[in-house]
C-alpha cells in the first residue's frame, strides 16, 4: 500500500513526528484529526486519524500515501507537492467539512439514544398496565 521509504525520508519523517508531537500547539498530532508540516521547499505531508479524511486525500491525483499505522489507531501521512497557501487552504477545508460531519454525527446520536430511551419508558409503562 506504502511506497518504500529512502533513508532521507525516513529521517525527515522522524524528525516531523518529534516535532510536531512536541509541540503545544494547534498542530498536536494527537488532538487534531488532520494536521499538515512542510518536509522541504514545496513538499507538505498532511496526517490524518480519520479514515474518511484519509479516503478523500488517497482520491486526489497530487497526493500519494508515505505512511500508515494501525497499531496505535488509524494513521495516515499523505505527501503533497503544491505551495503552502495551498495546502493551508485545503487543510482548512477538510477541518471545517469534518466539524460539520461531527457535528451532524453527534446530533444523530443524540436523536437515537433519544428515541431509545423512549422506546424503553414506554415498554416500562405498558409493563405497568398489564
Amino acid at each position: 500500500m506504502a511506497e518504500t521509504f529512502g533513508s532521507r525520508e525516513l529521517q525527515i519523517a522522524g524528525a516531523a513526528f518529534h516535532e510536531t508531537l512536541s509541540t503545544k500547539g494547534a498542530k498536536g498530532m494527537i488532538a487534531d484529526s488532520i494536521s499538515e508540516w512542510p518536509v522541504e521547499s514545496g513538499v507538505w505531508w498532511i496526517q490524518t486519524r480519520e479514515p474518511r479524511l484519509a479516503r478523500k486525500l488517497s482520491r486526489r491525483s497530487d497526493t500519494r500515501l508515505v505512511a500508515a499505522s494501525a497499531s496505535g489507531g488509524f494513521l495516515r501521512v499523505f505527501e503533497i507537492r503544491r505551495p503552502p497557501s495551498f495546502v493551508r487552504r485545503l487543510i482548512a477545508r477538510y477541518k471545517a467539512a469534518n466539524a460539520r460531519f461531527r457535528d451532524l454525527e453527534a446530533r444523530t446520536m443524540r436523536e437515537r439514544s433519544r428515541q431509545s430511551g423512549m422506546t424503553a419508558g414506554l415498554m416500562k409503562s405498558e409493563k405497568r398496565r398489564r
